[in-house]
């Protein structure tokens, strides 16, 4: 019950299919074990518009997770739940990346940078959907699941030069006192974005630095998003 609890506290919400990804369980399994924990009043459900459930941590589950722990850090997830709307696809591939490396490196989870609960909450002055603390440096994960405006491109543009476009071999220092530094950018994101980035750096550039800072500092995760998070 504890490593649920704790689960989706970290995660803000999870999907049955998210929780039997991590225990290595059958998704009729994880299904069985949510709704034992919604039945006894520890988690919270919202059913998202093709009634897709998802589950976020309720007053009594976070009573729960204190008793266990009294320094754990969590909340009721009902106004989070509420405010998903628009953004749930964005977290959901968001949440899917964190869960992949869950059991490989350290993570920090969307929903732990944006309630301030992770030990970075921005790299160097922007805010990353995910963050994998690995032994060679921190691993800035961002998910780009629909198309930039002008405007939000050329923002990652110019903090990506800023923060990258330096005489290689070289990590940015994120914070030197805790030996934190940049390893890489990781998109997860389409065709589509992975060209206009190319581009609008080759723009900013050259087409040789351009590849080289790619080459050097960013990993391209294509992701078909036609195949929807809510399709299970």
């Amino acid at each position: 019950m504890y490593e649920i609890l704790n689960l989706v506290s970290r995660f803000g919400h999870l999907r049955s299919r998210d929780v039997a990804h991590v225990f290595n369980w059958d998704e009729q399994k994880a299904r069985r074990q949510l709704n034992s924990l919604t039945r006894d009043k520890l988690l919270l459900t919202a059913d998202r518009p093709n009634k897709t459930k998802v589950f976020g941590l309720s007053g009594q589950g976070c009573n729960a997770l204190l008793e266990q722990n009294p320094d754990a850090i969590c909340e009721n997830a009902q106004k989070y739940l509420n405010r998903l709307g628009i953004t749930y696809l964005h977290r959901c591939r968001a949440n899917e990346v964190a869960l992949y490396f869950l059991n490989t490196y350290p993570v920090s989870t969307e929903y732990e940078i944006q309630t301030g609960r992770a030990p970075l909450t921005s790299v160097l002055g922007k805010v990353p959907d995910f963050l994998i603390y690995t032994d060679g440096g921190v691993i800035h994960g961002e998910v780009e699941r629909t198309r930039r405006n002008a405007k939000g491109m050329a923002d990652l543009i110019k903090w990506f030069i800023q923060v990258f476009n330096l005489k290689y071999p070289y990590k940015p220092v994120i914070d030197e006192d805790k030996d934190l530094y940049l390893l890489r950018v990781d998109f997860y994101c389409t065709k589509t974005f992975q060209t206009t980035f190319y581009n609008q750096l080759s723009a900013q550039l050259g087409e040789l630095r351009a590849k080289d800072l790619i080459d050097c500092y960013v990993n391209f995760s294509p992701i078909d998003f036609a195949d929807s998070a809510e399709k299970r």
